[in-house]
C-alpha cells in the first residue's frame, strides 16, 4: 500500500531566480515504502537557451609581389620566384608569358597538404609540389631583397690607434655591398647571394678618420679596420 503526501511551502523571493518577484510554490510527492521522492515546481522561469556565436572565418593571407619591371636586367636561366611556377627565363619573350602561381602560404594539417589561397588538398607531398597555381600574373625572376634588422655577431680587438672588427655575415656579394664611414659611426648594407639584405648603422663610442678606414669581404665574414682620431683607448666599441 502506497501513501502519498503532498507538501507545499513558500520559497523566499531572494532565492527565486525567475523574473517574477512573487514566491514560488514547490510540491513534494513521495512514497513511504520505496522512499523515492519526486519534486515538481510551479512558476519557475526557464533561462533562455545559450546561442553559440560562430567566429567568422578570416580570409586567407595572400602575398602578391609586383612582377619584374619590363627593363629589368634578368640573367638567362633565372627561375621564376613565384610559388608553384617553374618557368625559366629564356629571353625577352619570357617577360610577357603568363605566370600561374600560388599567392598564399603552404598548409600542412593532419596529413593534408595544400595552399591557403585555394581549397585543393592532398596527402601526397609530390602531388602538393605539382599543384597548378590559382592566380595568373607576369613572372618574377628577380627575388625581392629581404631586409634583416637583427644584430649580427661580431668580434673586435683594439690598440690605441685602431680597431679591428669582424662582422660574421655569410655569403655576402661584394659587388652589391657597401660600408660608409663617418666621424663617429659607420653604416653597412650587405646583400647575400640569395638576395637577402642586411642594413644597419653602428654608432661608435669614439671618433674615427673616415678616409683612413678600410674593409674586406670574405665568404664567412666582413673585416673592418677603424682608424681612431685621436689615438687613445676606448671604453668599448658601440653606443647602446
Amino acid at each position: 500500500m502506497f501513501l502519498i503526501i503532498i507538501l507545499k511551502k513558500k520559497v523566499p523571493s531572494k532565492y527565486n531566480t525567475s523574473v517574477s518577484k512573487s514566491d514560488t510554490e514547490v510540491s513534494f510527492v513521495g512514497t513511504k515504502e520505496e522512499g523515492k521522492e519526486v519534486y515538481k515546481s510551479e512558476g519557475l522561469t526557464q533561462p533562455p537557451p545559450i546561442t553559440k556565436v560562430e567566429k567568422e572565418e578570416e580570409p586567407p593571407k595572400l602575398m602578391i609581389e609586383p612582377a619584374d619591371p619590363f627593363d629589368a636586367q634578368i640573367p638567362m636561366g633565372a627561375v621564376c620566384t613565384r610559388k608553384g611556377c617553374k618557368a625559366v627565363f629564356a629571353g625577352d619573350d619570357s617577360r610577357n608569358e603568363p605566370c600561374q602561381f600560388h599567392p598564399g602560404f603552404p598548409i600542412f594539417h593532419e596529413g593534408q597538404q595544400g595552399w591557403s589561397c585555394c581549397k585543393r588538398r592532398t596527402m601526397i607531398f609530390e602531388d602538393f609540389l605539382n599543384f597548378e597555381g590559382c592566380t595568373i600574373d607576369r613572372h618574377k625572376f628577380i627575388p625581392t631583397p629581404q631586409k634583416n634588422e637583427n644584430q649580427c655577431k661580431f668580434n673586435f680587438y683594439q690598440s690605441s690607434n685602431s680597431v679591428n672588427l669582424d662582422l660574421y655575415v655569410k655569403n655576402v656579394d661584394s659587388t652589391k655591398s657597401t660600408i660608409n664611414f663617418y666621424n663617429n659611426r659607420f653604416t653597412v648594407s650587405f646583400t647575400s647571394q640569395d638576395g637577402s639584405v642586411y642594413s644597419k648603422e653602428y654608432k661608435l663610442v669614439g671618433e674615427i678618420k673616415p678616409e683612413a678606414c678600410t674593409y674586406s669581404i670574405s665568404k664567412m665574414k666582413v673585416n673592418i679596420t677603424l682608424i681612431k682620431q685621436p689615438a687613445k683607448e676606448w671604453s668599448g666599441l658601440f653606443v647602446d
